[in-house]
């Protein structure tokens, strides 16, 4: 639980500061035919990437220790799938468990909102969805690169399968309301007939 709370205390100002842009731009932009709904869905995407970005491209999450870092030889690469999560293993006690919670479940867990929102925000293929989160997490992998952070190609596979399981979430709700709205779910029989 302190992980959230961490989390959230750290990208509240990156929200505000891009709130502070994204309201009078969106105002210029914004189409007549656009719904509250589409609205909202597209600033909860927006406002999950600003989040992600807020963390993953600045070294303690925070706007005061945002630097860039050219020396590669103290930087930690992998590009050997599932490398540092068999290294996790054999790790035992507290540090396995932070390892777990922070790189496994924190990377699929902080890609589901972009999964969930950008399916729901752009109504588009579930594919689409998916290339989206992969293509956003391999930019902030290369990013990575000249920041004092590691490249590890298992936060690729993990952001994506955050991103699949947010759509497959969205996908749910679609069937879900769409019955709901015809009357038809009394039970959830309704999911086995697809």
């Amino acid at each position: 639980m302190r992980y959230i709370f961490s989390f959230a205390e750290k990208i509240i100002p990156f929200i505000i500061l891009y709130l502070l842009f994204y309201f009078p731009l969106r105002a210029l932009t914004m189409k007549k035919s656009t719904t509250v709904g589409h609205e909202i869905s597209r600033l909860l995407l927006h406002l999950t990437i600003v989040a992600i970005l807020s963390q993953t491209m600045t070294p303690g999450g925070k706007i005061a220790d945002f630097r860039f870092h050219f020396s590669i030889a103290e930087q930690y690469y992998n590009f050997v799938p599932f490398n540092a999560a068999w290294r996790m293993l054999k790790m035992s006690g507290q540090k396995a468990e932070y390892f777990f919670v922070v790189n496994i479940l924190g990377n699929i867990l902080i890609f589901l909102p972009v999964g969930f929102f950008h399916r729901l925000s752009e109504k588009c293929k579930f594919e689409n969805t998916v290339l989206f989160g992969f293509f956003l997490s391999l930019f902030i992998e290369l990013v990575q690169v000249i920041l004092p952070r590691t490249t590890d190609i298992d936060d690729i596979i993990m952001n994506t399968a955050g991103t699949v399981l947010g759509a497959l979430l969205c996908v749910l709700c679609e069937k879900v309301f769409t019955h709901f709205k015809r009357g038809e779910a009394d039970n959830l029989n309704f999911l086995k007939k697809n």
